[in-house]
């Protein structure tokens, strides 16, 4: 079997000016299609402490947050020392009910544990050792 190599041409340089108004003009062709063709309108992000609200009111949150508030935790923590624990063992009880969550904090826990010490909140490795189903009201 013989492949052949894709011949492409060169790639336009644009300036961000060029680029801004093509996103633009893109956002008004959205406008104009047809009323049969769903336009989807993304919501913005949702900031951290909006997520853990849900999380500890155990409503959903969508793995893309998940992987964001897992990420910001760290952070968050430092601004947030009283509420470290109580939102770290709200993530763990969701991750019960959750597979993909669970993976993902015991994935971010494996690095930890490795010495990478920015894969997860301290809180989180916290509540993870302490067995945090039978200490939970410990830190209520």
């Amino acid at each position: 079997m013989q492949f052949h190599s894709l011949q492409l041409p060169p790639l336009a340089q644009c300036s961000a000016t060029e680029i801004s108004q093509l996103a633009e003009k893109g956002d008004r062709l959205c406008k104009t299609l047809p009323a049969h063709i769903p336009t989807v309108k993304t919501p913005p992000p949702r900031q951290i402490d909006a997520i853990l609200a849900d999380i500890e009111k155990d409503r959903p949150v969508s793995l893309l947050e998940w992987v964001y508030c897992l990420h910001a935790k760290i952070q968050w923590d430092r601004q947030h020392p009283d509420r470290s624990i109580p939102t770290a063992k709200a993530i763990w009880y969701a991750a019960k009910g959750d597979r993909s969550l669970k993976r993902l904090l015991e994935s971010r826990l494996a690095l930890y544990r490795q010495g990478e010490k920015g894969a997860i909140s301290p809180s989180l490795v916290k509540v993870a050792a302490m067995g945090w189903e039978e200490e939970s009201e410990e830190y209520d």
